[in-house]
């Protein structure tokens, strides 16, 4: 499976869909936060629920971009050790590195997945708008899913050690 690979077009098309998915949600947000505004100055009348529609898209952006941003490595990368190990030393940490992170994201799709069954099962509701919070948290599991699955081929991958570019291609 070379960088080039089908599975690496179709599993970054994958990212970039629900990248982009998160981008709406931005627009989304950009949208009603603009009308909402608008309203509050031109009649006094701001709209109700703004909070709950931009915290729900919130969780849509992040989760939606995150697998993306791994893939093509746009993630802020704050190296705590030098580099003064031999390279294979430093692609042997970044590789568990990256193991962890992607038991971190598991943990994550897991207890999504727990907290989307508590919360359909309990009918839990936004605060203002009374939209179903379950949804939010599939979205979370996904996006944990996505980004742990990154983490993963990331692990298994040869890399350089100062390496932290983004894939050209993907």
């Amino acid at each position: 499976m070379g960088p080039g690979s089908a599975f690496d077009r179709r599993f970054g098309g994958l990212t970039r869909a629900l990248c982009f998915v998160g981008g709406l949600a931005v627009l989304f947000i950009m949208l009603v936060t603009v009308a909402d505004v608008a309203m509050r100055y031109l009649f006094n009348s701001p709209i109700k629920g703004t909070l709950d529609l931009t915290q729900m898209a919130m969780v849509v952006i992040v989760f939606g971009a995150i697998g993306y941003a791994g893939w093509t490595g746009r993630h802020i990368v704050v190296d705590m050790i030098p580099p003064v190990f031999p390279p294979a030393v430093e692609r042997a940490w970044m590789a568990v590195v990256d193991l962890v992170g992607a038991a971190f994201m598991l943990g994550i799709a897991w207890q999504s997945v727990l907290a989307t069954i508590d919360y359909a099962e309990t009918g839990e509701v936004s605060f203002t708008l009374h939209i179903p919070l379950y949804p939010f948290f599939v979205v979370v599991g996904i996006g944990a899913l996505v980004y742990a699955i990154v983490l993963l081929i990331l692990a298994t991958r040869p890399r350089k050690p100062e390496a932290h570019t983004p894939q050209s291609e993907i």
